[in-house]
């Protein structure tokens, strides 16, 4: 479980081009968008039942892209 001076934590894998932000493997430019969706809505992801890392990163990073999206089609 993290706690509230892990909510923001951003650490580089250095294996690829992604991440890890709040405990989720996310692309860079998807970074700033999921800090601020976790800390508006929470961990959408944290009682999903597929328990695997990178399935839950998956998720996290299509909920971001969708979200760029619909942000775009706005604008």
């Amino acid at each position: 479980m993290m706690d509230d001076e892990d909510l923001f934590e951003v650490d580089f894998t250095g294996c690829d081009d992604r991440i890890l932000v709040n405990g989720y493997s996310v692309r860079p430019h998807n970074a700033v968008l999921q800090r601020t969706f976790i800390s508006k809505h929470g961990d959408v992801c944290a009682n999903y039942c597929v328990v695997s890392f990178t399935a839950r990163s998956l998720l996290v990073e299509l909920v971001c892209e969708t979200l760029k999206r619909v942000d775009d089609n706005q604008n």
